[in-house]
């Protein structure tokens, strides 16, 4: 069996010039929230870089049983979770890179809607065109959903 989160009394190494993004885990029978560190700037569209070794670090982070939310929570300031094992993620970013095998649950998704140029038919009729920057011929936004 698979080791799902690890918490130690210590306290790690964490990043000094990090970007927290709060995020909710469902990996097994539980339901882990808490914050995941990224760098400034972290453009999840753009990012070569990927993570690496099995665990994440999350700090604030609480625990709880999925099929038993009234039974009560364990808090810890760090944890690392085991990213191989967890099922689902919502995040406020997209992040499910993080998470390999994961669905994601809400928030941003992996692929943003596409947006329609004026030689496709679906800029004829849109009502979201704008003018371009450059003065040339519109362009379209995706419809809000």
């Amino acid at each position: 069996d698979d080791l799902l989160i690890v918490a130690a009394d210590d306290d790690p190494a964490i990043p000094v010039h990090a970007a927290w993004h709060r995020i909710l885990l469902h990996a097994g029978p539980y339901e882990i929230a808490g914050e995941l560190s990224t760098m400034p700037g972290f453009d999840p569209g753009r990012a070569l870089t990927r993570p690496t070794g099995t665990f994440v670090l999350l700090r604030d982070v609480v625990v709880r049983l999925l099929d038993q939310p009234d039974a009560g929570e364990s808090d810890h300031a760090h944890a690392l979770v085991n990213r191989y094992t967890v099922d689902a993620v919502e995040a406020d970013i997209m992040l499910g890179f993080f998470f390999p095998g994961a669905r994601m649950m809400g928030g941003p998704t992996a692929d943003p809607a596409p947006v329609a140029t004026v030689d496709s038919p679906a800029a004829v009729d849109s009502p979201a065109a704008v003018d371009s920057p450059a003065g040339g011929a519109p362009v379209t936004a995706p419809a809000a959903s």
